[in-house]
């Protein structure tokens, strides 16, 4: 998801309140990602994310144009992985009246394959991820992760 409000012209006022928010996404096949260089998995992100006002305008257009109560919610299959990242986001500074908060995150994730990166409540250069997955590819996903971590840390 991409925050638009900045991004329109005229941009939306600071005070808005609501969705300013379209969905984009990178495609890549496992292989791609795992052989490139993390540079240019990098790259292909920024590329998604760098969408301004005439693509928000356009796609509101289309929006306008179809029926949007038949569109597929989602087209994920368990081969999936849709990572989005939150990191910019200034959840952590809520306070209700009660004092900052443990944890905030995606109250649902209603697919497996959803990975929410985010600021870790509490602790600075701390992330937390949020993973939507089926427990029988847990363990197999624990053991990928531990080896890049390794595989970072040495480089």
């Amino acid at each position: 998801m991409i925050d638009m409000r900045p991004r329109l012209d005229p941009p939306l006022p600071p005070g808005y309140f609501g969705n300013g928010v379209i969905r984009t996404s990178a495609v890549a096949t496992v292989e791609e990602v795992v052989s490139d260089p993390l540079g240019h998995t990098a790259r292909r992100l920024r590329i998604a994310t760098s969408h301004g006002d005439e693509y928000v305008r356009s796609l509101v257009d289309y929006l306008e144009e179809v029926d949007t109560m038949n569109l597929p919610r989602s087209d994920i299959s368990r081969a999936h992985l849709r990572a989005i990242s939150w990191m910019g986001m200034s959840l952590n500074d809520a306070d209700f009246g009660w004092g900052s908060p443990a944890f905030m995150g995606p109250a649902l994730m209603y697919y497996s394959g959803f990975l929410h990166v985010l600021n870790t409540a509490g602790k600075d250069n701390a992330i937390t991820l949020a993973f939507s997955l089926e427990p029988e590819s847990m363990p197999e996903f624990k053991k990928i992760l531990a080896e890049e971590l390794t595989r970072l840390e040495l480089q």
